[in-house]
């Protein structure tokens, strides 16, 4: 594992990592303007929607915004103007997107218990499933891997996160947009991201960064998934959700402040 004081980038998933029940609390807020004041560049790898990254961009304190598992990044240019790339053409990936959508739609007629997310509509490229719209009677693991094995036999990508069920057609992912977006905008080689990037997550989505990098940690919420896991984060943290990112903030400033 890298020294702390090697690290000058920390990415990491926001819904249940950065979010404690769904909110963000103060302590995290902090956190991430502590980081910002010591020059420890931070971006957030989410399956979120669009519409909540464009939010987070303009309102959080974050270099980056990583959304939808990978289908874009958010930044800010030299005058302070958010930017967006895509990792493919943007029609053809708003074309996949709704042949998608018109596919996932027809199968959740016969599962009811399996919804479209809420915020589907603020979404650009992927499709959301909520597997938990009522939270006293969430869909069943036999059903959402029922779902998740259908679309993967027909070529999408499907990855469970703490709240969906995020579908989409295409070769990105959370890593591999990360690190076009590390090497284009910050010039780092791939072995600098080794020694200088550390994620955390807390769900299944988040594997191809554990398997990845060598700092990785998992908030305590992610323990119901890590026989699920071929590669578990290298460190789980005590506390849930946003209080474990505090911890980690923490764990990382430490040798900065001697």
């Amino acid at each position: 594992m890298p020294e702390q004081t090697e690290i000058r980038f920390l990415l990491t998933d926001v819904d249940d990592t950065l979010t404690t029940d769904g909110k963000l609390l103060p302590e995290t807020l902090a956190a991430l303007v502590r980081l910002q004041n010591q020059g420890i560049r931070t971006i957030a790898v989410t399956g979120a929607c669009a519409g909540w990254c464009d939010q987070m961009i303009r309102l959080w304190p974050l270099d980056a915004v990583i959304g939808e598992n990978g289908a874009f990044v958010f930044y800010r240019d030299e005058a302070g103007r958010v930017r967006t790339d895509f990792y493919a053409d943007r029609e053809q990936m708003a074309q996949q997107q709704r042949e998608l959508r018109q596919r996932t739609e027809s199968y959740l007629t016969t599962e009811p218990t399996l919804v479209l997310a809420h915020d589907q509509a603020f979404r650009y490229c992927d499709v959301a499933v909520d597997f938990a719209p009522s939270p006293q009677s969430p869909a069943s693991p036999l059903v959402v891997q029922a779902f998740m094995d259908t679309l993967q036999r027909e070529g999408y990508q499907t990855l469970r996160s703490s709240i969906h069920i995020n579908c989409w057609s295409g070769e990105h992912n959370k890593r591999r947009m990360t690190e076009r977006f590390l090497m284009q905008q910050y010039g780092l080689s791939a072995t600098d991201m080794l020694v200088q990037c550390a994620f955390i997550g807390d769900a299944p989505n988040d594997e191809p960064m554990f398997a990845w990098l060598p700092a990785t940690y998992g908030v305590a919420n992610i323990r119901p998934y890590i026989d699920v896991l071929t590669t578990p984060p290298a460190t789980i943290l005590d506390r849930r959700g946003g209080l474990g990112f505090v911890d980690l903030v923490d764990h990382l400033l430490q040798p900065l402040h001697g």
